[in-house]
């Protein structure tokens, strides 16, 4: 068989024509029916997303609300966790300024007994050179120079006598005699 026709004979008949395969209309159409597709679902599924996102924090949100068991445990537990930590840092504190107050105090309680102290002793180791004091008797004495950071101690003393009469001694200026009548 010839496939070439005589000059003037009609053609030969055609196949029928072959479905398109995407590159014409029909399968444009179906690849738009699919991109449309998809993209619903993803618009759908982030709209449900953003949806069940903000109706869950609503849902978390109320829970926590003031008033609302949640709430309350929440405070409490602060409440709680505060007041111990203020007690701990509170009875710190007071212990400090207690320890501090407490020390300055006992210095100067403990200043003011020492000079009380030291002014008898002081006192009592001027009249100690002698044995014995009459208590109310009366007494001519010679101050003599201390030492040891003391300014001053009693050199010499005379108990005076009712009757008898005093007079610096002519043989020794430094001392007393008792004038014989």
């Amino acid at each position: 068989m010839n496939d070439v026709a005589p000059p003037g004979a009609p053609d030969p008949p055609q196949p029928p024509p072959k479905p398109a395969t995407g590159n014409g209309s029909g399968g444009s159409n179906k690849v738009l029916l699919i991109v449309g597709a998809v993209t619903l679902a993803v618009l759908l599924a982030g709209g449900g997303y953003v949806l069940g996102k903000s109706k869950g924090e609503d849902d978390i949100k109320a829970q926590y609300e003031v008033g609302q068991p949640k709430y309350s445990a929440i405070y409490e537990a602060g409440q709680q966790a505060g007041q111990a930590l203020g007690r701990q840092q509170g009875q710190q504190t007071g212990e400090a300024a207690g320890k501090a107050e407490g020390t300055k105090a006992g210095l100067e309680k403990g200043e003011a007994q020492g000079v009380a102290a030291g002014n008898v002793e002081g006192a009592n180791t001027v009249f100690d050179n002698y044995s014995s004091w009459e208590v109310g008797g009366y007494y001519v004495v010679q101050i003599g120079q201390g030492q040891d950071g003391v300014n001053y101690t009693l050199a010499s003393r005379r108990q005076i006598v009712d009757g008898e009469s005093y007079r610096l001694c002519v043989n020794d200026p430094q001392s007393v005699c008792v004038l014989t009548p």
